[in-house]
């Protein structure tokens, strides 16, 4: 069934001029407005209304915060910038040469919000106007969790946060010791046959069905290793955590131990491999390799 998106309105929505901030600031404030309208209201909007360009439903929830983030930038950032959406593609805002390339997931983990499981993030990422688009060019990434009370942060050059708290990776070196999330299950046969000597190495694994806040938890320790070699992983889902990573001493290459090429656009797929330290991260290659 076809419903058109419901219009979002309340108190949140009435915009007010802020007073010049940095980036992470306006991402943290509307990072609180959309979390409420998903706990409140969000759960009501399921409908489909569209298929996005990547080719996957669009459901009213997906639709609305996206709505909410572009007029939130149109109204309250000083200057001009080009967003990147999953649902309506490449949206430009204000006058002028665009400022920043921002790359924006608002539901990261739909699945999850559609059955009520409590693992749903939002992710945002800000790219110099002109640079790349790489996780290696992000000026600025922001990742919060919708029911967790949880922000990650990072500024190129500056380190990763989480709560304003310093972020360091794993030092969990040996292999057989580790904990962490691999995705094997894909649309191919063989996504699962070159994952099965990894899944028989390790004896911890974790899956949350949000790759932005998984990825997070590699920067933040809580998981060693972030893998996913299937393909279809696309950049709104890692182009904020990524840095983080990076920032908190991590490795982050692809199944060849490369580092990521930019990307031309969202709806390309990437493999990504993340992890705590370059030991582990050499062990896992082997692995799979």
């Amino acid at each position: 069934m076809s419903l058109k998106p419901r219009s979002v309105t309340s108190s949140l929505d009435v915009f007010v001029p802020l007073r010049p901030k940095k980036m992470l600031n306006y991402f943290q404030e509307i990072y609180r407005r959309v979390a409420d309208y998903l706990v409140t209201q969000g759960e009501h909007d399921t409908g489909i209304i569209q298929v996005n360009p990547k080719g996957d439903q669009t459901k009213a929830f997906d639709y609305n915060t996206e709505e909410m983030i572009l007029n939130y930038f149109e109204k309250q950032l000083p200057f001009p910038v080009q967003v990147l959406t999953e649902e309506r593609g490449e949206i430009s805002l204000g006058s002028g040469s665009p400022h920043y390339t921002i790359i924006i997931d608002p539901v990261d983990g739909s699945n999850n919000f559609m059955r009520g499981l409590g693992m749903t993030g939002f992710s945002v990422a800000a790219i110099p106007a002109g640079e790349p688009l790489s996780i290696y060019h992000v000026q600025y990434g922001f990742v919060g969790h919708i029911y967790l009370d949880k922000v990650f942060t990072c500024e190129k050059g500056k380190g990763a946060f989480c709560n304003g708290e310093a972020l360091y990776t794993s030092q969990q070196r040996e292999l057989h010791r580790s904990c962490l999330s691999i995705y094997a299950v894909g649309p191919n046969a063989e996504d699962l046959a070159c994952n099965v000597p990894l899944l028989k190495a390790v004896t911890d694994i974790r899956n949350f069905g949000t790759a932005a806040y998984e990825i997070c938890q590699v920067a933040a320790g809580g998981l060693d290793g972030f893998i996913d070699i299937r393909g279809p992983l696309t950049p709104e889902n890692f182009m904020a955590a990524a840095p983080m990573v990076l920032e908190a001493g991590g490795v982050i290459t692809d199944e060849r131990g490369e580092a990521l090429a930019p990307v031309e656009k969202l709806e390309n797929g990437c493999k990504f491999i993340a992890s705590g330290n370059r030991t582990l991260h050499d062990a896992i290659l082997k692995t799979l390799s």
